[in-house]
C-alpha cells in the first residue's frame, strides 16, 4: 500500500506537457474546428510596435521600465542588472556593474514587415505581420500557413492580429517573453528564431498566447481567477516546468496565469483530449479540461450571437423594434 502511494506521488510530479510530448497526434479527434483558409495576400508594410511590445522584444519587463526612476534596478533577460541613473522624457539612462552606460527608449518602434491577410471560410479575416523572416519565400509562406490553419475557429474573436517577431536572446540561449501579459491589446505576439522554421513548437507558443487572450477576452484580465486555482489544486498535476516556476505576484498571481495558458496549449494541441489516444491528459487534468470544455462552448456561442447581431444590423440598419424590451 505504501509503495502504491509512493508511486502515485511520483506520478503526480510528472508534467502534463511531458505526457503530451509522448503522444502521436497525427489525426485530430474533431472536437475543435480549425481555420479553413481560402487564400491570402501579401504586402510590404512598416509596422509600428506599441511601446510595451518594443520593450519586451528588447528583453525588458515593460511595466518596470515604464515606471522606472533614478535609483531603481532593472533586470534584462540577458541576466544583466542595471541601475537607473536618470530619466529624461521617454529615455531611461542606465549603467551596469562594469560601469558601461546605456539607454532605453520608451518610444514606439517601427519595423519593416510582411503583412499577410488571410481570408477564411467565414467573413473573418486574419492578419499576420511577419517581422522575423520578413520575406515571402515558399518556406516562410508554408510556415505561416501552418500556424494560421492550426487556430481553432472558436478563438477568432479573441485577437485582432498575429505578430511574428525575432526572439530575444540571453547569455544562456533563448528566453521566453510574455509580452501579452503587459498589454491590453488584442495582439498575439510569438517569437521565433529567424534562421529556422520550427512549426510544431511555434504552434505551441501560438496556442499558449491565445490562451492568455481567451482569458482576457472572457474575464477582462489575464488571471483566470479562483475557480481555476481550485481546479489546479483538485487536479494536483503540474502542467509544465515553466508554469510551475513562473508567477506574477504584482498581478495577484500564484501561478494560475501561466498554468491556464499552458493548459490551454495542451488542450488545443490534443484537440480537446476527447479520444482514447489523449484520454490520459484528461485524466490528469480533468478539472482544468472541464473548464476549458465550457470555455470553448462559450466562445462558440458568442460567435453565433455576434453573427446574428451583424445580420440584424445589415437587414434592419441597426437596432430594430424586434430588439427592444417589452
Amino acid at each position: 500500500m505504501a509503495e502504491q502511494e509512493h508511486n502515485r506521488g511520483k506520478e503526480r510530479t510528472q508534467y502534463l506537457e511531458d505526457v503530451l510530448s509522448k503522444l502521436r497526434l497525427d489525426e485530430p479527434s474533431g472536437l475543435l474546428t480549425r481555420v479553413s483558409l481560402r487564400g491570402h495576400s501579401v504586402q510590404n508594410v512598416r509596422k509600428r510596435l506599441p511601446i510595451i511590445d518594443s520593450l519586451s522584444q528588447q528583453g525588458w519587463d515593460p511595466e518596470t521600465v515604464l515606471n522606472a526612476k533614478k535609483g531603481d534596478t532593472l533586470h534584462n533577460v540577458t541576466g544583466e542588472t542595471f541601475a537607473v541613473t536618470r530619466r529624461v522624457g521617454d529615455t531611461v539612462f542606465i549603467v551596469n556593474d562594469m560601469g558601461h552606460e546605456g539607454q532605453i527608449s520608451c518610444s514606439p518602434k517601427e519595423l519593416k514587415a510582411k503583412k499577410y491577410e488571410y481570408q477564411t471560410s467565414d467573413p473573418r479575416k486574419i492578419q499576420v505581420f511577419d517581422m522575423a523572416y520578413n520575406d515571402d519565400s515558399v518556406d516562410t509562406v508554408e510556415f505561416i500557413d501552418g500556424l494560421v490553419s492550426s487556430i481553432p475557429t472558436q478563438c477568432l474573436d479573441v485577437f485582432q492580429e498575429i505578430q511574428i517577431q525575432k526572439e530575444a536572446q540571453t547569455g544562456g540561449g533563448k528566453t521566453r517573453v510574455e509580452a501579452s501579459l503587459f498589454s491590453n491589446s488584442s495582439v498575439i505576439v510569438i517569437y521565433v528564431d529567424p534562421d529556422i522554421y520550427n512549426l510544431e513548437e511555434s504552434k505551441k507558443t501560438l496556442f499558449h498566447e491565445i490562451g492568455h487572450a481567451v482569458v482576457r477576452y472572457l474575464r477582462g484580465s489575464t488571471n483566470p481567477g479562483e475557480r481555476w486555482k481550485k481546479a489546479m489544486a483538485d487536479d494536483a498535476t503540474p502542467i509544465s516546468e515553466y508554469a510551475s516556476k513562473t508567477k506574477y505576484p504584482n498581478k495577484g498571481d500564484n501561478g494560475e496565469i501561466e498554468d491556464s495558458a499552458e493548459s490551454f496549449m495542451i488542450y488545443v494541441s490534443a484537440d480537446g483530449a476527447s479520444d482514447s489516444n489523449t484520454s490520459r491528459l484528461r485524466e490528469m487534468a480533468s478539472n482544468r479540461f472541464r473548464i476549458l470544455d465550457e470555455v470553448f462552448q462559450v466562445l462558440a456561442q458568442r460567435q453565433v450571437e455576434s453573427i446574428i447581431t451583424t445580420l440584424r444590423r445589415q437587414i434592419f440598419g441597426g437596432t430594430s423594434i424586434f430588439d427592444k424590451a417589452n
